[in-house]
């Protein structure tokens, strides 16, 4: 999967939408339910690279807390990693040249869900 499907698949769920967000350093893509942030774009560092061994296209998943996705890390561990820089944040790493899709959707369809209520 490349960004390209993954936001096709992202813009399914329901409320969901996505914006160029853009600081004054960068611009990346953002996926949001209302004004909350459901997932975002998130190109590695060099140190997150080495850590984890991902190099391609990611997309960070806010999830409900640590426990979620620690969770998910384990239920699909294809899909689903961690690096330093996010080790103890409630988001979960979305590696999308092996991430199975239905994961994806599923981890941020909850999210967006509790965006809505």
């Amino acid at each position: 999967m490349n960004l390209d499907d993954a936001s096709k698949l992202l813009l399914n769920i329901v409320g969901m939408r996505v914006e160029l967000h853009t600081t004054k350093t960068q611009s990346y893509l953002r996926w949001l339910v209302g004004d909350a942030v459901v997932a975002w774009q998130r190109p590695l560092s060099k140190k997150d690279v080495a850590a984890t061994g991902v190099a391609g296209d990611v997309i960070a998943v806010h999830v409900a807390d640590i426990g979620e996705k620690a969770a998910w890390m384990i239920a699909a561990p294809a899909t689903c990693f961690d690096s330093p820089h996010f080790s103890g944040y409630p988001a979960v790493l979305i590696n999308l040249t092996t991430a199975d899709p239905q994961v994806l959707f599923e981890i941020a369809d909850a999210t967006a869900e509790r965006a809505r209520v």
